[in-house]
């Protein structure tokens, strides 16, 4: 099912869009490693009914994962994260930009 997590970049960071319901924000994360950002996360449902002496229960559990590379390498120090409705929007430093802010405080 499409969720409409999406990638988009500026010349110093990685921006991750991630739909994410408020009811849905401690079974939903996302993950930095190896110059890619993933998304996952699970839901599960149970159902149970007793009627005229018998019981009948359901279960539903479903998973998903969405992974977005990166072209260049990316550094989590640093990284941010804001909510705006049902969106997480999180933002991954380039790790060239990083080293550039980082020469730059030096110098201040």
């Amino acid at each position: 099912q499409e969720r409409g997590n999406r990638l988009r970049e500026n010349p110093d960071f990685y921006i991750v869009e991630a739909y994410v319901p408020a009811h849905e924000k401690d079974s939903v994360k996302i993950t930095i490693k190896d110059d890619r950002a993933s998304i996952s996360g699970k839901r599960a449902f149970k159902d149970q009914i007793e009627e005229e002496g018998r019981k009948l229960s359901t279960s539903n559990f479903q998973s998903f994962r969405e992974d977005f590379d990166f072209d260049k390498p990316v550094i989590t120090e640093g990284m941010t994260r804001e909510r705006t409705g049902d969106y997480v929007t999180f933002w991954i430093p380039k790790l060239n930009s990083f080293d550039g802010v980082r020469r730059l405080n030096k110098k201040v």
